[in-house]
């Protein structure tokens, strides 16, 4: 159920913080708290997927799920620290779907985390090829095959890996399984996958700076592996074929 944050409902107004809708748009993370809103495991993204009629919620981790606040259905792991990926099934419209719809199914596509670690209760639906596993899905996007891209923030603390891109598919027999296209450069995280034409462009931020490295001997040189420091850049990915993702 989609809970509206409006002034004046719910309990939205004076008595609880909040004197105006501006108030109630600035404060959302307390607005949601007031209404009685599901607190989740630090959501980073959410992209619908028109080819499907699905909606994709990347939930990062949280360390506190368990010891401060309770495990739910939608977090059901206590001291998540890889994340996990959320699937809302928005409803049918004639031949189309209903996004703005106020009540929706959901589904867990895939719990993230190292699956050959029995303590970490990570389900990727069906075992994995090779070590695509991954933790902390951050940022997502759709390509034109309804399939669903998302980039990590703290794989690398979380289960070992560098952060890097993976395409999961969310129809197939291979539903929630990852494949990695891409892996960061030492340090850094991967954000912002936009598909636009033929191509794949990333963010890549702070490169070097998980592994606090200092200035004058920074941990990597990326992009330019000269005499300079690193430096976040945008890189485009492309298949060699000049096909489409």
């Amino acid at each position: 159920d989609w809970i509206p944050l409006r002034f004046g409902m719910s309990g939205l107004n004076q008595q609880s913080g909040f004197s105006s809708q501006v108030d109630v748009l600035i404060n959302l993370r307390k607005a949601a708290k007031v209404v009685g809103a599901t607190q989740m495991d630090r959501t980073e993204d959410v992209v619908p997927n028109k080819y499907t009629g699905r909606v994709y919620v990347n939930c990062t981790k949280n360390k506190k799920r368990g010891a401060e606040q309770p495990v739910n259905a939608a977090n059901p792991r206590e001291y998540n620290i890889a994340g996990h990926i959320l699937e809302l099934i928005a409803p049918s419209i004639g031949e189309s779907n209903n996004f703005a719809a106020s009540q929706m199914d959901w589904e867990i596509l895939l719990l993230a985390g190292d699956p050959d670690d029995e303590q970490s209760g990570a389900d990727y639906g069906l075992p994995l090829v090779d070590d695509a596993y991954f933790g902390c899905p951050d940022n997502a996007a759709i390509d034109s095959s309804g399939r669903l891209w998302i980039t990590t923030d703290g794989s690398e603390r979380a289960v070992g890996i560098c952060d890097g891109v993976y395409g999961i598919e969310t129809v197939s027999p291979y539903r929630g399984a990852p494949k990695r296209l891409f892996c960061s450069p030492v340090g850094a995280e991967v954000t912002g996958p936009c598909f636009f034409r033929d191509g794949l462009f990333l963010s890549i931020q702070h490169p070097g700076w998980e592994r606090q490295a200092n200035y004058e001997n920074p941990s990597t040189r990326w992009p330019d592996f000269s005499n300079g420091p690193p430096r976040p850049s945008v890189v485009l990915i492309q298949r060699v074929d000049g096909e489409d993702f």
